[in-house]
């Protein structure tokens, strides 16, 4: 009996304090609502965990469905709710949203944990905005800064709109620029943030009108390239028939080695070597570069060398205006000018000849057989190469694609007589490098290259960073063109004639036609906005290469983007495709 009154003792007692504790809550709560001011606003303050629950969001608490829960502190937070009979109350003069706010502070504290997905989602958003403010960005730019490329891209779109030049500060200007490098929710933040109100109205305007028209592929309407819907399964550039070799006698005559002699400049003619070569530009070079010492520490033969190399430039194609083979022979002499200017540190032995050697193979393809179209615009026409490889990098995989098969071939076998080893090296690098021209990787690039600690000549960088700089050495090369005064002019023309074109086709297809690509509207303002290109691309993205890299040898390169901007300004936009 003792211990059976014992335990009563214990129940009653544990019973008697919780009656008190609860007891304790009302009697707070009601001291509270006693205590608590007649105004909206300061009822948030109190709350801080209601999403902002005020007269801006109309969010009573009251007027929310219950979330789905399960604990007790839910069924407490329940049970404190005004009830109906209190919400209708004609002596009580506050609104229910005053009734909401009116809860205990540690049941509103506590309802944080437990809010359902939409009220936590706008919680998110509510202090992603938050942090948008206090760094001086619009509230309209919440959704989409995703990642540090959209970021980059923004920020360069904010410098182009705050630039001197009207013509830099246009929208179609900067959509032009910005556009082609840039994935798809950075170029969605890149409109955000430039796109004004009266264009939306007008692009809203057009779309009411029928202007823009779903392109959809009919039996009277093909593709655009000239392959068969069954090329996704084989692809014919697999199968495409060798070039004849180029005659020798042409690399070797004297208006050739006097041009090849300026090979050591930045603002190297490339043109002048086109003519004096009678269109061999690429092999030529490509042969001044590797003969004799890389291929004879490698142990390569000069046949197969020169099999290879007029085999990728025939490929490239001669009925386009800019992704031609001269193109690969002038981003081929930058490749290697910015590797002897220390950007990639060189490896010891026969390593840095392998280095040499993929950074020559992969400049001399990096265009290979490219369309002349970009690869939004196959992605758009359901080309069979956008098809074979998933919408991802489309050009640059069938680029790095035919450049294997090239060094395959039996009369082409130029790796043979390297190490398995070697060639998986050079194999992996020259992935890499021509993967990193696509232009969509331009911004990830520059975050990535800002993130990383610099190095000097004398570095030896892992393996990982050793490719990432490779990938920025013929990045940087790809769009060396507009740094060279003596060619800029001709490089920006036949790179907007191919836009152009472009742009024709789109039309024709019933597509919207990309910006900038339009003859009627941009074909006069090619000189501009490729200087602005110059401006707020190449140029930082060669500053971004010389902080990391503050050893490398670029004044060159900053000498030649001044005398190019200044050649653009000076140019006739009237002037055809030379």
């Amino acid at each position: 009996m003792p211990r059976e009154a014992a335990l009563v003792a214990v129940v009653a007692g544990a019973g008697g304090l919780c009656l008190g504790i609860v007891l304790g809550d009302l009697w707070r709560a009601s001291r509270i609502r006693r205590a608590r001011p007649d105004s909206r606003n300061e009822g948030a303050e109190d709350g801080g965990a209601w999403d902002g629950a005020g007269d801006a969001r109309g969010g009573a608490l009251s007027a929310r469905p219950p979330c789905e829960r399960n604990d007790s502190h839910g069924e407490q937070l329940r049970a404190d709710e005004p009830s109906a009979a209190q919400k209708s109350s004609p002596h009580d003069r506050r609104s229910p949203e005053v009734h909401a706010r009116a809860l205990p502070v540690a049941h509103l504290r506590r309802s944080a944990s437990m809010r359902c997905p939409r009220t936590a989602e706008a919680s998110s958003r509510r202090a992603r905005h938050d942090a948008l403010s206090r760094s001086g960005r619009s509230a309209h730019s919440l959704d989409s800064l995703t990642s540090p490329q959209a970021e980059l891209a923004a920020d360069n779109a904010r410098r182009m709109m705050a630039h001197e030049r009207a013509d830099f500060r246009s929208a179609e200007t900067i959509f032009f620029v910005l556009r082609q490098m840039t994935e798809p929710s950075a170029a969605q933040e890149v409109e955000r943030v430039v796109t004004p109100h009266e264009k939306l109205k007008g692009a809203f305007r057009r779309v009411k009108d029928g202007l823009h028209v779903m392109h959809v592929l009919h039996d009277d309407c093909p593709p655009p390239s000239s392959r068969s819907a069954d090329a996704a399964a084989n692809p014919p550039f697999l199968a495409m028939a060798r070039a004849r070799a180029v005659p020798r006698e042409l690399l070797s005559a004297d208006g050739v080695r006097r041009c090849l002699e300026g090979a050591e400049l930045w603002d190297f003619d490339v043109f002048a070597l086109d003519k004096a070569s009678n269109g061999h530009a690429l092999v030529a070079l490509a042969e001044h570069l590797l003969l004799p010492g890389c291929c004879a520490q490698l142990g390569l033969g000069a046949a197969e060398l020169h099999a290879f190399l007029s085999a990728v430039e025939g490929a490239y194609r001669t009925d386009i205006a800019y992704h031609t083979a001269t193109h690969a022979a002038d981003v081929l002499h930058a490749a290697c000018w910015l590797l002897r200017a220390g950007l990639v540190p060189a490896l010891p032995g026969d390593d840095n000849a392998l280095l040499h050697l993929s950074v020559v193979i992969a400049a001399t393809v990096h265009d290979v057989a490219h369309p002349g179209v970009n690869g939004d615009f196959l992605q758009k026409t359901s080309d069979p190469l956008a098809i074979l490889y998933n919408d991802r990098s489309v050009l640059e995989n069938m680029h790095a694609a035919i450049c294997f098969r090239l060094l395959s071939g039996d009369d082409a076998a130029l790796l043979a007589p390297l190490a398995p080893a070697q060639r998986a090296r050079v194999r992996a690098w020259v992935l890499s490098m021509i993967l990193a021209t696509d232009m969509k990787m331009h911004f990830p690039l520059l975050a990535r290259l800002a993130e990383i600690e610099p190095w000097s000549a004398e570095s030896e960088l892992p393996d990982d960073i050793a490719t990432f700089a490779l990938g920025v050495l013929l990045h940087a090369a790809d769009l060396s063109g507009p740094t060279k005064p003596q060619s800029v002019v001709r490089w920006s023309r036949r790179v907007s004639e191919e836009f152009f074109v472009q742009g024709e086709r789109e039309a024709e297809l019933g597509l919207k036609v990309t910006d900038g690509f339009e003859r009627a509207t941009a074909g006069a303002l090619w000189t501009q906005r490729n200087a602005a290109f110059v401006n707020f691309i190449v140029a930082p993205l060669f500053e971004a290469i010389r902080s990391a890299t503050p050893d490398a040898r670029l004044d060159g390169v900053f000498e030649g983007i001044g005398g190019s901007v200044a050649q653009l300004d000076q140019a006739d936009p009237a002037m055809g495709v030379e």
